[in-house]
């Protein structure tokens, strides 16, 4: 049954590119802050929060758009963003998943790319 489901997933994921914060330090000893492609994509589906997942992150004072499910391997964490068809997501928690599960589901908000917030 587990790779069947794994196959039904993985036929609704698209490519996301992986975007992270990287902070540098300029000539004159200031910061610079600014987003990098990170080169690489994964596979994601993005499909609607959970009534349980808007709960939690109301409660925690954050906003959500989308919930993303991705493979375990999928190397991104809180604060991450992904570019899906020109439009861009940053995690708003670390991927989880569920016992003996292939796939890992993480919370998202949609966002401008020029975007300086966390």
């Amino acid at each position: 049954m587990q790779c069947a489901i794994g196959n039904y997933a993985k036929r609704l994921m698209v490519s996301a590119q992986v975007w992270r914060k990287e902070t540098t330090t300029d000539e004159g000893g200031g910061q610079i802050v600014d987003w990098v492609d990170q080169e690489r994509t994964i596979s994601v589906e993005l499909t609607s929060p959970s009534d349980t997942e808007l709960q939690v992150a109301a409660q925690m004072g954050v906003t959500i758009t989308h919930s993303a499910m991705m493979p375990l391997d999928a190397e991104v964490s809180y604060g991450d963003r992904i570019e899906v068809d020109g439009e861009f997501y940053q995690l708003q928690s670390d991927p989880l998943s569920s016992t003996h599960s292939a796939i890992a589901r993480a919370t998202v908000r949609k966002t401008p790319f020029d975007e300086t917030t966390s």
